[in-house]
């Protein structure tokens, strides 16, 4: 009999790209693995199994929190509209909402290189054969201008430790080496 570690704060889900037959697995995989704890970190990990490099663009719908959404609809200000901010220089999507002198605020950063449009973060990325590419979303919730910081950062993973199939915390890493983006050759 064995038993695994159950962490109730991580997600892990595994996708692969559409493929023409039943028969044959695609060579491209994609892991979403997801903590929460005072905000969230959102780890993308893409594996090509390929023997030749692969370009592709990845692109990150963003939404509102449901709770904010039945909050705004019930308020009676007119004013009460979620308000969406992007800040390109610190690569951050930001959902504001302001009801009844109430504001908040969702502070979704992802890593440089990102285009971020309304309610979308894309990269272009190109993976060598036989290689990984990983980027990391924080998402920050700010509470009467308190930005409350996520138990788990982007910064303090490292790739190559797990315990009971979670990562391990060490400080000043980030998932190895840094993204490839197409034009970065």
């Amino acid at each position: 009999m064995s038993a695994k570690e159950v962490n109730y704060f991580w997600s892990t889900h595994y996708a692969t790209l559409p493929f023409e037959s039943i028969f044959e697995s695609h060579p491209i995989t994609i892991i979403r693995r997801r903590a929460a704890g005072n905000g969230a970190r959102e780890e993308i990990i893409i594996h090509n199994y390929k023997t030749e490099p692969v370009d592709l663009t990845l692109s990150v719908q963003l939404d509102a929190d449901f709770v904010d959404i039945i909050e705004l609809k019930s308020s009676q200000d007119p004013e009460a509209k979620p308000v969406i901010e992007i800040n390109p220089e610190e690569c951050q999507h930001i959902f504001v909402y302001r009801a009844n002198g109430i504001c908040r605020k969702t502070i979704i950063q992802c890593e440089s290189g990102a285009q971020i449009e309304n309610k979308k973060i894309s990269f272009n990325i190109n993976i060598p054969a036989k290689e990984v590419w990983r980027t990391c979303l924080t998402i920050r919730p700010v509470w009467e201008d308190d930005i409350i910081e996520p138990e788990y950062l982007c910064k303090d993973l490292d790739e190559n430790q797990t315990a009971g199939g979670h990562p391990t915390l060490k400080d000043g890493v980030c998932f190895g080496p840094p993204a490839r983006l197409l034009g970065d050759r």
